[in-house]
């Protein structure tokens, strides 16, 4: 990696060297066109969910087509300067990340060098100290588009695949933790062959495959919805409870979510592992956010806000199920109305689910209830950046009864609540989630 043929052709250097694949951290070097058209990077998005800290690629196609390398990255795309080059030889230093939080708090570069030193131990086959980052999943939404004047039945075959994969692999996961769920042995097979090709790790956690059945069953279950009934009026008063609880088995990973982001603003992950740390959840649903919360963090107290009591039922249940009656209280309540002053360390509002006109006097109310030093987590539908991925997140919204709120635009509304520091968070965790944050002082 001495020679500026590096740069120019990775491919001569390194045919027929075993550190190619035994080391694919050197291949950062392949290309300085990486750098100046980040659209050249080619993303393996199974790979990209297992860990995307690391550079993946078939070694032997690798070794016959540099153009062919796949970078799990997804933030390469966004910050191409994060891809970190050593043509010369020497050794690359710990990238600095820039997280735009506000001046008071940076983020330790000591954790992030400690992270970064894992990334490279783990690319040589060594154990993570620190574990993994959470993966970005990356969607690819070029395989479902189509050319202007396709026929909607020709759009409509082409999407039929990844309908027929979600509702398959919903079933799949669910025989794994329904015992009483016994399909034909022909059935059961077909949808283990599935779930392999899709590369699904048999081994996930549980808390993984509930959110995922969750996620699967609610949009189908919406989806559904839409088509019969395109006329609804937009809002999220349903009283079916399956859906109720689909929709709320979805929101574990939203919990998983933020407590992985928590690192990244100040002391907030210190607050909510203390004993005296308190965590709000406006819209709780059936209450499996606050549950997963207080799993996440044993010492955490929870409210848990709402104002619909179909849901509020059915939290009860779940709460006192899972064994957390003192430390998850139930408030019914609607947030513009919320009394609480210097209560809560941090905030969680659904930005899918509050209406336009709702969000204004809610990051007030919560403003109000935070601790000073607390945080508001605004959460908006997430995914790809390209124009359907966007389309399809504000149709959610809109449909759920929110708004289709760009980043500036909840940043000025942070800002008008008096929250310090507003700011969009790099996504760093799994779920389809963007989360914009404001501090109280």
């Amino acid at each position: 990696m001495g020679s500026r043929r590096v740069v120019a052709n990775p491919v001569g250097p390194y045919s027929g060297s075993r550190r190619v694949v035994a080391n694919p951290a050197d291949l950062y070097s392949w290309s300085r066109r990486v750098i100046e058209n980040p659209a050249e990077l080619y993303f393996a998005a199974r790979r990209a969910l297992e860990n995307p800290a690391d550079l993946h690629f078939a070694p032997e196609r690798a070794l016959e087509n540099p153009a062919e390398l796949y970078f799990a990255a997804r933030r390469a795309l966004e910050t191409p300067a994060d891809l970190h080059f050593a043509p010369d030889g020497s050794s690359r230093t710990p990238p600095t990340y820039t997280l735009r939080p506000s001046a008071s708090c940076e983020r330790r570069q000591a954790d992030v060098a400690a992270e970064w030193a894992d990334d490279q131990g783990a690319a040589a086959g060594a154990p993570r100290i620190h574990g993994p980052r959470s993966p970005v999943p990356g969607l690819m939404p070029d395989q479902l588009t189509t050319p202007p004047g396709t026929s909607p039945f020709t759009a409509a075959m082409k999407l039929v695949p990844s309908a027929e994969a979600l509702a398959a692999l919903g079933a799949h996961l669910r025989t794994l933790d329904e015992p009483e769920l016994t399909p034909p042995a022909d059935v059961a097979a077909a949808l283990q062959d599935l779930a392999r090709s899709l590369g699904i790790d048999p081994g996930a956690p549980r808390d993984e495959r509930l959110a995922a059945v969750g996620m699967i069953r609610a949009l189908l279950r919406q989806a559904l919805d839409l088509v019969e009934a395109p006329d609804r009026a937009p809002g999220w008063t349903t009283p079916d409870a399956e859906l109720l609880e689909a929709q709320g088995r979805m929101s574990i990973g939203v919990a998983h979510a933020l407590a992985d982001a928590t690192p990244s603003l100040c002391d907030l992950a210190t607050r909510l592992a203390s004993g005296d740390g308190a965590f709000l959840d406006v819209g709780c649903g059936v209450g499996w956010l606050a549950i997963t919360m207080a799993r996440r963090f044993p010492h955490l107290h929870v409210g848990a806000l709402d104002r619909f009591d179909a849901a509020l039922r059915l939290a009860e249940r779940h709460v006192h199920d899972a064994g957390l009656e003192e430390r998850v209280r139930l408030i019914a309540a609607d947030v513009r109305e919320l009394a609480a002053r210097d209560a809560y360390d941090a905030v969680w509002l659904p930005g899918p689910f509050l209406g336009r006109d709702v969000v204004g006097p809610a990051l007030l109310a919560t403003a109000r209830a935070l601790r000073p030093g607390g945080w508001v987590l605004f959460g908006m539908y997430g995914g790809a950046e390209d124009a359907l991925s966007r389309s399809l997140a504000d149709l959610r919204s809109v449909r759920s009864g929110g708004h289709p709120w760009t980043a500036p635009e909840l940043v000025s509304a942070l800002e008008a609540a008096g929250l310090a520091g507003a700011h969009e968070l790099s996504r760093t965790w799994t779920a389809s989630l963007r989360l914009v944050v404001g501090q109280k002082r």
